[in-house]
């Protein structure tokens, strides 16, 4: 036999209504207040993160008055990397090993003397050091910064220097400049054979070449994002960096190089530029900051054996410290130049 139970409303006694409609409409107002602010933050994204990082500002702009005992920290960095790095053959465990033992190190060395700041963006990370200010010697040199391969967006080199954002332009609170409250310009320069989706991306900051940086010039077939959101093989420039350096942008001085190359660019003979007697140094070319994102390709054998050996030599031949690493898929490291006398001036107080 079915047993069938019905109820009606008016069983229910009104405060149990009441107190149902109050939880109703407390969620609702919840959830519609929750959906209108991440519209808005989504609207505002580029606004949204520079108020974020303006909370950050004081402690950032702090970094300049540091007088870091650079060379402490270096030999301190340099011995831990050494000792934990130089006896891996295998380039696959050494690619795996890279990011544990740069935090081990960083930490030990106490890296963050030296003034590093971060830059972030969700799981991703851009390191620098910003100019250093000593009694009675203001540098007030121009900047400069290389992106040589660009993100989806432009957020950290607008972190960076930060730029008023069109929509807002009227709220001088939303956006100032990190790099011009203590004086400073940054001129950009921007490489990238996206053409379509770069080139006015970047041109709102400075100036854009469309091409792949490498070290053999050449005319090769890439995939390439069109305007119709569809990749599709085109012929692609490859510029040689020297060349690109010394005669299009006619720069000797390097003081940021952000390099996030997805593949082509790391062809025969790149890590060689940052060797002592390398291209670089040949072509009397300084560079102080880099920032490098090594991408996991279908050739990632070959390049984790080419990874082993750049960091190996870097670490044999006690030029660069190498900071930050970071391993989400690619590898990513800050890297920054212990020889250069312009370099530790600038940037860290040297003599």
């Amino acid at each position: 036999m079915d047993i069938f139970f019905a109820f009606n409303k008016d069983d229910i006694p009104t405060f149990e209504v009441s107190k149902m409609n109050i939880t109703c409409k407390v969620f609702l107002t919840s959830l519609i207040v929750f959906t209108v602010f991440n519209l808005f933050r989504l609207y505002f994204v580029e606004c949204y993160y520079d108020l974020k990082e303006a909370e950050e500002d004081s402690f950032d702009l702090n970094t300049i008055f540091l007088r870091p005992k650079y060379s402490e920290v270096f030999n301190t960095w340099n011995s831990c990397f050494a000792e934990n790095l130089l006896g891996v053959e295998d380039p696959e465990k050494f690619w795996q090993l890279f990011e544990g033992v740069s935090q081990k190190c960083d930490s030990w060395a106490h890296v963050e003397k030296l003034g590093i700041v971060h830059l972030k963006k969700y799981e991703r990370v851009k390191s620098v050091i910003f100019p250093k200010v000593a009694p009675f010697r203001f540098n007030l040199e121009s900047n400069n910064l290389f992106s040589i391969g660009i993100g989806r967006d432009v957020q950290f080199e607008k972190s960076f220097k930060r730029v008023r954002y069109p929509r807002l332009q009227h709220k001088k609170k939303c956006l100032k400049q990190k790099m011009q409250k203590i004086g400073h310009d940054v001129q950009f320069y921007g490489v990238d054979p996206n053409f379509h989706e770069k080139e006015k991306l970047y041109s709102q900051l400075g100036d854009f070449f469309p091409a792949r940086i490498g070290m053999n010039p050449r005319i090769s077939d890439n995939m390439i994002l069109m305007k119709d959101g569809k990749t599709q093989k085109t012929n692609v420039i490859y510029l040689d960096i020297i060349y690109y350096f010394k005669q299009l942008v006619k720069v000797k001085r390097v003081d940021h190089l952000w390099f996030d190359g997805d593949g082509g660019e790391f062809d025969d003979g790149f890590f060689d530029i940052f060797y002592r007697n390398g291209r670089f140094e040949e072509n009397k070319i300084e560079i102080c900051q880099i920032n490098m994102e090594i991408h996991r390709n279908p050739d990632t054998s070959e390049r984790m054996i080419k990874f082993m050996h750049f960091v190996k030599r870097l670490i044999e031949e006690k030029r660069f410290g190498i900071f930050c690493g970071d391993h989400f898929v690619n590898n990513r490291m800050f890297m920054f130049n212990f020889q250069s006398q312009y370099c530790l001036k600038k940037f860290l107080n040297g003599p």
